[in-house]
């Protein structure tokens, strides 16, 4: 098979197993939000729980999907480690800073 089949296959399976996942993961919400236990689960959606639900079955199903893609490092993916990774980071946590400061104005002047 080829590689690209493997990831649309990947991203299918992370799409079925996550609308397999969602009811039960709601279902037992409902049961424990019934039973008084954790009942700030009753201001989510079931959308919000299909997302969760993907997102597990996206981490459940990355290992065996890199590996059969014969994976072995980073190399294989064509990365090669960043000489200026600190000044990278430090810019990132600065740009994402001041995101979330913008966006907390916008919710406060509302």
């Amino acid at each position: 098979m080829k590689d690209i089949a493997k990831i649309f296959a990947y991203l299918v399976a992370v799409i079925v197993l996550g609308a397999l996942l969602a009811p039960p993961l709601y279902w037992g919400a409902q049961w424990l939000i019934g039973h008084g236990v954790l009942t700030s689960l009753a201001a989510f959606k079931f959308q919000k729980y299909f997302d969760r639900a993907c997102m597990i079955a996206a981490l459940a199903l990355l290992w065996p999907t890199v590996k059969s893609l014969q994976v072995k490092g980073w190399r294989d993916l064509g990365l090669e480690p960043d000489a200026r990774w600190g000044r990278h980071l430090v810019i990132g946590f600065v740009i994402a800073a001041l995101a979330v400061e913008g966006h907390g104005h916008r919710l406060h002047s509302v």
